[in-house]
C-alpha cells in the first residue's frame, strides 16, 4: 500500500491534514505548513485531494486546525502574559480523554486496512503526540501575537483545559476495556480518567475487545473542541547550583536553631548572645551569605529561597579543595535574569572572608537529584590534625598508619554522643578507603592524617573512638591515645555541577590542614587562620 492510498482513506474518514501526517508516521515533518509537507511526502497529490475538509477533524476534534488558533488567542490570559517580565513561556493542554480513544480507533483502522504500511512505518510507536504537533504548528503565530518566545524549559507556564461535549459518552468504553480500574469511578470522579490511566488502558487492552466496544473508525463529531475560559498560570521554581568553600571554623552551613526558633542576626543583636563559641551562637552561616548575594545581584526575595547541599560539615570544620556541591531553589520568579550574572554573584559572595562560591549556573529539577543520588556511596576526603599523648611514639605511630593503609577498612559506628539528641540511635557500617600520615614540622605531638571515607562517616569519632562507640577506631588500631585537633574537608566525590571556574578535586594535590589552598582574595585570611591555629595548638599542647 502507498502513502497516497492511506492519505485518501484518512481524509475520507474525516482527518485533518495535520492528523493525516501523524497517522502516516511523520513525526518530524513541518506541521506549520501541512499542505506543503504532504506534497513533499506524496508528490502526485493534487490540490483537490489536499483541500478535502471535514470540520471538525475526527481525530483531534479540531485542536490541530487553523480555526482553533483564533479561539485560543481570544482568551483573556494573553493580556497578563504580554505584561509579564519574562521573555519566554510554555503552554500545556489538559485534553479530554476521548481524543486518545479516537486516536486508538484510527490507529486500529489503519492497521486493519493497511497492515503492511502500518508495520513498515511502525505506526504502533511513530504517531506524533497531539500536544507536540500543536506547539510545532502554532508556536510561531503565538510568539508573534504575545511578543514572547515559546521555550519548553520556561518556568512560566500556561495550563489550558479543553472540553468536548461527547467526552462523557465516549469514555464509557474504558469501563468495558478495564472494568477493574474504572469501577472506581464513583469514588474517584474524573481522576480515574487521568492521562496516565487512560493511556495505560488503551496500550494494554485487547484490540478485538476495543473494536467490539467502540466504532472503528470513529464517527465524525458534530462539534469542535472548546477552551475553558479560565487558564491556569503557573510559575515553576528555578534552581541555581554551584560549589562552596568554607574558610571559617566559626560559621555553620545553615542557621542554628535554639529552643525551636531560628537564630538570626536581629535576634542575636537584640540579646546577650555573641558571635563566639562560648554561647554557641553565630551571626552568619554559609546559607545566609549565599542568599544575601543572590538577593543583591538578582533581587529575589530570600524568603523564597531553599538551600540544599551534598552533606554538611560541622561548624568547626572547614570545607576546602574543589568545594561542596549545593543548589538553591527559588520559588515564584517573575522576572528575567541573564546567565552572565552568575559571575557577578560569585564576585559579590567571594568578598566574604568566610565563604566563596564557584561554578554557579542554572539547573533543572532533574539536575538537583544528583546531590542526593547515591549519597551513601560517595567518597569524601579529609585532612586531620591529630594529637598524641606520648611524643616519643610519634614516628612509630606514623609508620604504623602508613603500613596499615586501612584500605577498605570496615567500621561500626554507634550514633555519636554529640549528635545523639537529633539522630536515631543505631549502628552504622562505614568504610575507610585509605589513610596516609605525615609529621607536622615544629610540633612533636602532632601529625597530619589524610583519610578517605564513605560519605556519612563520623570522622572525629573514628579518630578517638567516642568511648568505644566506634570500633575499630584509629586509637585502637594503633594501641595509643590519639585525639583530633583540627579537621578539614578537602574532597567530595561528586562530579556535579560541571566545572566552570573551579579546580577538579584530583588536580588539587596535597593540602595541609592549617595552610590550605585558598583563592587569592582570601590569602590575607589564610595567614590569619594559620596563626590563630598555631596559637591554639600551642595552648593545647601546653595544657
Amino acid at each position: 500500500m502507498s502513502a497516497k492510498e492511506v492519505f485518501i482513506e484518512l481524509k475520507q474518514i474525516g482527518c485533518c491534514n495535520r492528523c493525516c501526517l501523524r497517522f502516516l508516521g511523520e513525526k518530524y515533518t513541518n506541521f506549520e505548513d501541512p499542505e506543503n509537507s504532504l506534497k513533499e511526502i506524496i508528490p502526485d497529490l493534487n490540490e483537490d485531494q489536499i483541500k478535502i475538509k471535514t470540520c471538525p477533524c475526527t481525530a483531534c476534534l479540531g485542536l490541530l486546525e487553523n480555526s482553533v488558533l483564533e479561539e485560543l488567542l481570544k482568551l483573556s490570559c494573553w493580556h497578563d502574559i504580554k505584561s509579564h517580565e519574562t521573555n519566554v513561556y510554555k503552554i500545556n493542554f489538559v485534553i479530554p480523554p476521548n481524543i486518545a480513544i479516537r486516536e486508538k480507533s484510527i490507529q486500529l483502522y489503519v492497521k486493519q486496512k493497511f497492515g503492511d504500511f502500518f508495520k513498515a512505518h511502525n505506526l504502533e510507536e511513530n504517531i506524533a503526540n497531539i500536544n507536540v504537533v500543536f506547539k510545532q504548528a502554532f508556536k510561531s503565530s503565538i510568539d508573534k501575537f504575545c511578543g514572547k518566545k515559546f521555550d519548553s524549559q520556561s518556568t512560566y507556564q500556561l495550563w489550558v483545559t479543553l472540553h468536548h461535549e461527547n467526552n462523557e459518552k465516549e469514555v464509557k468504553v474504558l469501563q468495558l476495556l478495564d472494568s477493574f480500574t474504572y469501577r472506581k469511578r464513583k469514588y474517584l470522579g474524573d481522576k480515574v480518567y487521568g492521562k496516565n490511566a487512560v493511556n495505560n488502558t488503551l496500550s494494554t487492552c485487547d484490540e478485538q475487545l476495543f473494536i467490539k466496544s467502540f466504532q472503528v473508525p470513529p464517527t465524525i463529531p458534530k462539534s469542535t473542541i472548546q477552551f475553558d475560559s479560565e487558564v491556569k498560570v503557573e510559575t515553576l521554581p528555578i534552581f541555581f547550583c554551584g560549589r562552596y568553600c568554607k574558610y571559617s571554623r566559626n560559621i555553620s552551613q545553615t542557621p542554628w536553631h535554639l529552643d525551636n526558633s531560628c537564630v538570626d542576626n536581629e535576634e542575636i543583636n537584640g540579646s546577650n548572645l555573641k558571635n563566639d563559641k562560648e554561647n554557641n551562637a553565630f551571626l552568619n552561616c554559609v546559607q545566609d551569605i549565599i542568599f544575601d548575594g543572590i538577593h543583591e545581584v538578582f533581587g529575589f526575595d530570600k524568603e523564597k529561597m531553599t538551600f540544599t547541599a551534598s552533606g554538611r560539615e560541622d561548624t568547626d570544620v572547614r570545607c576546602l579543595g574543589s568545594g561542596r556541591p549545593f543548589y538553591v531553589k527559588i520559588d515564584h520568579i517573575n522576572k528575567n535574569f541573564p546567565g552572565e550574572m552568575f559571575r557577578k554573584l560569585e564576585a559579590i559572595v567571594n568578598k566574604s572572608p568566610e565563604v566563596s562560591i564557584f561554578d554557579m549556573q542554572i539547573t533543572d529539577r532533574n539536575g538537583t537529584k544528583e546531590v542526593k543520588f547515591g549519597e551513601e556511596k560517595k567518597k569524601k576526603t579529609y585532612i586531620v590534625l591529630c594529637l598524641v599523648r606520648d611524643d616519643s611514639k610519634i614516628d612509630e605511630i606514623i609508620t604504623k598508619i602508613n603500613e596499615l593503609g586501612c584500605k577498605n577498612l570496615v567500621i561500626e559506628q554507634m550514633t555519636p554522643i554529640r549528635v545523639a539528641h537529633r539522630r536515631s540511635l543505631i549502628v552504622r557500617t562505614k568504610h575507610i578507603h585509605y589513610m596516609e600520615a605525615v609529621r607536622v614540622e615544629g610540633h612533636n605531638k602532632v601529625f597530619q592524617l589524610k583519610v578517605q571515607t564513605q560519605a556519612g562517616t563520623y570522622v572525629k569519632e573514628f579518630i578517638h573512638g567516642d568511648f568505644g562507640r566506634t570500633t575499630p577506631c584509629l586509637s585502637s588500631l594503633l594501641g595509643a591515645d590519639v585525639d583530633i585537633f583540627r579537621l578539614d574537608v578537602i574532597g567530595i566525590d561528586l562530579d556535579w555541577p560541571k566545572h566552570i571556574n573551579s579546580i577538579p578535586h584530583p588536580a588539587l594535590g596535597t593540602i595541609h590542614c592549617s595552610n590550605s589552598i585558598i583563592p587569592d582574595n582570601h590569602k590575607i585570611n589564610e595567614s590569619m587562620i594559620k596563626n590563630n591555629e598555631d596559637e591554639e595548638m600551642k595552648d593545647c599542647l601546653d595544657d
